[in-house]
């Protein structure tokens, strides 16, 4: 009986052990299951995320991918960005995204064709020589935030050209702010200080000019007007009307190895007749009037300076030394009679040319030491055009 009973419960202890045993491997097998379908449920979801991202890979290729309308224009565009792709672009590696935006400097290739079309472009230009580097209207202070400090002052035409590589530039103030520089003014606010004009600078060996854009139809002569004779230049004939010719006309200087420089280039209207045109070589032209008027003014601005504070810029840098105008205004200095100088008003009444000299009516308003208060008085400078720009030869009230 005891072998009866302790036998149905090893049967029944090993019936209840398969029972837990088969009970275990229907919940593995329903784990597995479901986990197979989560898997295969993520596979789903990670195809559909990857279909996703293909579609929009493909949206944006569309996107990018022009017509054949877009691509014509886009084509036009570049075309017309030819001009400043000539200038070259230096970057190093680790640039700062902020520097990446200024691409563009101020080194314009003469060799390439985009600079050679523009030199002698005459059509529509807001500046002698146009590009989109400096630009009118722009200041001192944002140029040299975005391409550095100028390289020197070229005396140029009677006004100081300030030159940024290739670019030579006329400023409002006529002289750039600069602190080592005698051509250059420490009173002159950067900010203030405007692009008028942008002018092509060679900076290049004269063999290397006619190189790259040939012959000139007129070859390196030397001036012989006037009381200062010596300014080099050669001229490229551009455009002649019935009446007119304009011309491309580089100065040049030579350097101290016998080797001729090629400087700036400037654009000059002139009468082919003279006499069927009623005009004379005696005739200013509106290039020399704006550049003489505002010679004289920053010159009766250094003239107070000289007088008041004793600044011989004036002297250094706007009359010949040899000049009569030199010795006057030495003489006004030193008797004190012109100390507290002050010019209220100026006005460029008329501009006449003899001989190659300017002679220049300004009517002055102004005070010093010696005055009866504030008087008016007419002015009559002469002006001569020197290798180193304009200068006041003498002046007669």
């Amino acid at each position: 009986m005891k072998r009866l009973v302790t036998g149905t419960l090893v049967g029944m202890l090993f019936l209840t052990a398969c029972g837990d045993e088969e009970q275990d491997e229907a919940v593995n097998s329903q784990q597995d299951t479901e986990s197979q379908e989560e898997a295969e449920n993520n596979n789903m979801e990670n195809k559909e995320k990857n279909n996703e991202l293909e579609e929009d890979a493909e949206a944006e290729n569309n996107e990018e991918t022009p017509s054949n309308t877009e691509a014509e224009q886009d084509a036009h565009e570049d075309s017309e960005m030819e001009m400043n792709d000539a200038a070259s672009v230096d970057t190093d590696e680790g640039t700062s995204s902020e520097e990446d935006t200024h691409t563009k400097n101020t080194h314009f290739d003469i060799n390439s064709k985009a600079v050679q079309d523009e030199l002698f472009n005459i059509d529509d230009n807001t500046l002698t020589f146009s590009q989109d580097v400096i630009t009118e209207g722009m200041t001192q202070s944002e140029i040299e935030d975005l391409y550095g400090e100028y390289d020197l002052v070229y005396p140029g035409h009677g006004r100081p050209v300030v030159i940024y590589d290739n670019l030579g530039v006329i400023y409002s103030e006529s002289f750039p702010y600069g602190t080592d520089d005698e051509q250059a003014r420490e009173d002159i606010n950067p900010d203030e200080n405007r692009v008028e004009d942008v002018l092509f600078y060679a900076g290049l060996p004269y063999d290397e000019v006619i190189s790259a854009i040939g012959e000139p139809d007129t070859d390196v002569y030397e001036t012989t007007e006037g009381p200062v004779s010596g300014l080099l230049l050669m001229e490229y004939n551009i455009d002649e009307q019935e009446d007119t010719i304009t011309k491309g006309q580089f100065s040049l200087h030579e350097a101290e190895n016998g080797e001729l420089m090629v400087n700036i280039l400037q654009i000059n209207e002139e009468p082919t007749d003279a006499e069927a045109t009623g005009m004379s070589e005696s005739d200013v032209s509106d290039y020399d009037e704006e550049t003489i008027t505002s010679f004289i003014e920053s010159y009766i601005d250094s003239l107070m300076d000289y007088y008041n504070n004793g600044d011989e810029d004036i002297l250094l840098t706007m009359t010949p030394k040899e000049s009569p105008n030199f010795q006057k205004i030495k003489r006004n200095k030193e008797s004190d009679n012109f100390s507290n100088h002050e010019t209220y008003h100026i006005e460029v009444l008329d501009i006449t040319k003899e001989s190659g000299e300017y002679s220049v009516t300004v009517e002055r308003e102004y005070s010093h030491a010696s005055s009866d208060g504030r008087e008016t008085t007419e002015v009559i400078y002469t002006i001569v055009n020197t290798t180193n720009g304009f200068r006041v030869f003498d002046y007669e009230e």
